[in-house]
């Protein structure tokens, strides 16, 4: 997955990789991760989890849903937590 890197340092991120698997017959459950480094000597200062919990639309070209993020230090320390939603649509070829 690619997701724009946080707004500012110390908390410059790689694009998140991760696992996903179905839950029930319209729900899914994707866990992924970023890793945090210092973009002067490229170290590393810890990551960030997200677990997203989604429901797939009436027309499977959808979802919704909720997720935890999680950031912590390279020591594993939390740094910042937060709960939001999630809203999605498939991308498609333009039938012009």
């Amino acid at each position: 997955m690619i997701d724009d890197n946080a707004p500012a340092p110390p908390f410059p991120f790689t694009p998140g990789h991760g696992v996903w698997k179905r839950s029930a017959h319209v729900n899914y459950v994707f866990h992924y991760l970023n890793l945090i480094y210092d973009p002067a000597s490229y170290a590393s200062n810890g990551q960030t989890s997200i677990t997203v919990h989604v429901k797939l639309g009436d027309d499977c070209d959808s979802f919704s849903g909720t997720g935890h993020l999680k950031v912590s230090d390279d020591a594993g320390n939390v740094l910042f937590e937060a709960d939001g939603a999630i809203t999605a649509k498939r991308i498609t070829i333009d039938q012009a």
